[in-house]
């Protein structure tokens, strides 16, 4: 009984789940995608404050700091002031088809330079990876997940999908700085990538 016991586990050593097919053999138990939709809008419903037990308890939405007021020291190194100056220009330019108004260069600073993961900084590469990547049946069918995370931008998937898009512009050619930016947005936060990664990500 007690080896019959042990033939009836659903984990494995690992803690993996498993199943027995119908020989007893161990398979193991497919394992949805992270970020599915249906997870997706589960998260997104919860980040919204909604699907709480009562009013008292209700979650605060989720909300990304925004840049600071006024002037003082830049953020972004000196000698990366002139690529700051260079989106700042075409951010003047290109704003409002992109759908983010008018972009204060110490706001744009903040968001490429400060110690926090901005709300700028977010909507900034959600427009342009919009702009650059259309999720067409294509896309679909060469990089699923990637298509999906376009599809379903949002502040869970937007570092991934800005990790993808730095390699596909790359085309083959990444340079050391780029794969470090490509890492570093996989590994951790946006706002712990140095200034110069979070740059060279707008300007491509």
């Amino acid at each position: 009984a007690a080896g019959k016991e042990e033939e009836e586990e659903d984990e494995d050593e690992d803690g993996l789940p498993i199943v027995r097919n119908e020989d007893g053999e161990v398979e193991y138990a497919p394992q949805p995608a992270p970020y599915d939709s249906a997870e997706l809008a589960e998260v997104q419903s919860l980040l919204r404050g909604e699907d709480t037990a009562d009013d008292a308890s209700r979650w605060k939405p989720l909300a990304l700091p925004p840049p600071p007021q006024g002037g003082g020291a830049r953020r972004v190194p000196a000698p990366l002031l002139g690529d700051l100056l260079y989106v700042a220009g075409v951010l003047r330019a290109f704003g409002r088809q992109l759908g983010l108004g008018e972009v204060r260069v110490d706001a744009l600073d903040a968001a490429l330079g400060g110690g926090a993961t901005t709300a700028l900084a977010m909507r900034l590469h959600v427009s342009l990876l919009r702009l650059l990547f259309e999720p067409s049946a294509a896309l679909a069918r060469s990089h699923p997940a990637f298509c999906h995370a376009l599809r379903n931008l949002s502040a869970l998937t937007w570092a991934e999908a800005l990790a993808e898009a730095l390699l596909r512009l790359a085309d083959g050619q990444a340079t050391a700085e780029l794969a470090l930016a490509v890492r570093g947005l996989r590994s951790g936060e946006y706002h712990t990538l140095p200034p110069e990664r979070r740059v060279l990500a707008a300007r491509l």
